[in-house]
């Protein structure tokens, strides 16, 4: 598996002309739950439930200088946790909000004051480099935000 790939769509070259196909060969896939990422690429992004390898919601967290940090909830809404799931493969989140289950006392932040404008393809599009390897300063982890992404069945099938 490509670790660039963030979303099922990326993982082909779609040509789209004319196949000998009929829509009884249509398949859907539909993925419910993302396995909680252990890889290494700066920007990935991941739902961590604290239990489990597998999850839909958990809090949020991304990979910045190699180290899995935490994000803020200042200016965190709708947009930012429709992206999150965007990038992850769902087509939105259900909700968002502070989490409940704080991580291990030495894990950073990298991100304050996320805005997205729209479903950016990678929540790195909206948020700005942490300054330094320290993480931000300006929150703490009872700021931290969980989210919750759901997969609408329908949604997808428009777009195809």
């Amino acid at each position: 598996i490509d670790p660039e790939v963030l979303h099922l769509l990326e993982c082909c070259d779609w040509n789209w002309e004319v196949r000998n196909c009929t829509h009884d060969e249509d398949i859907v896939v539909v993925c419910k739950q993302t396995p909680v990422w252990e890889g290494s690429v700066n920007g990935s992004v991941r739902l961590n439930p604290r239990v489990g390898q597998y999850s839909s919601s958990g809090t949020v967290e991304v990979m910045v200088y190699s180290e899995w940090g935490s994000v803020c909830s200042k200016k965190f809404g709708q947009m930012e946790a429709d992206t999150i799931c965007y990038q992850l493969g769902y087509t939105n989140a259900k909700s968002y909000g502070i989490t409940t289950v704080k991580p291990p006392s030495d894990t950073k932040i990298w991100v304050e004051d996320a805005q997205c404008s729209k479903w950016e393809k990678c929540f790195t599009q909206c948020y700005p480099c942490p300054p330094s390897s320290d993480g931000v300063k300006g929150c703490t982890h009872d700021q931290d935000v969980y989210v919750s992404c759901e997969h609408n069945v329908n949604e997808t099938l428009q777009d195809l």
